[in-house]
């Protein structure tokens, strides 16, 4: 569970890098991108920090990317780039992949901890 916790604020931190570059037309995402590699590693690296660190970091990520949000030009939000995954993706389609990602992964730790949810 911890180790699903700190990809989750990994993951909010890269895809909140990955829609700021590509509003601003950069692509961050190399086409040879190895996700599964990049994860092991991540996985690896994040292995001794603590849970209040991971919230910390997830709290901070989350509000980093609601201010952009707010200030952004809403036309950028259209801009299209590289995904982790490889896709192609509009920078509106990347921030409501985070959501999506982040929420099978809070079913997968309900699931670890035998806690029911809506969605099963």
């Amino acid at each position: 569970v911890r180790h699903v916790v700190a990809h989750i604020a990994d993951a909010d931190q890269g895809h909140n890098s990955q829609v700021m570059s590509i509003a601003e037309g950069r692509d961050l995402i190399p086409e040879d991108f190895d996700i599964q590699r990049y994860n092991t590693s991540r996985t690896r690296k994040n292995e001794e920090r603590t849970i209040d660190d991971v919230r910390s970091a997830l709290e901070k990520s989350r509000s980093e990317l609601l201010e952009w949000l707010f200030l952004v030009d809403e036309s950028k939000l259209d801009n299209r780039g590289r995904h982790a995954s490889l896709l192609i993706m509009s920078v509106e389609d990347i921030v409501k992949y985070s959501g999506t990602h982040e929420r099978h992964h809070a079913e997968d730790i309900a699931k670890a901890l035998d806690i029911r949810t809506n969605q099963g």
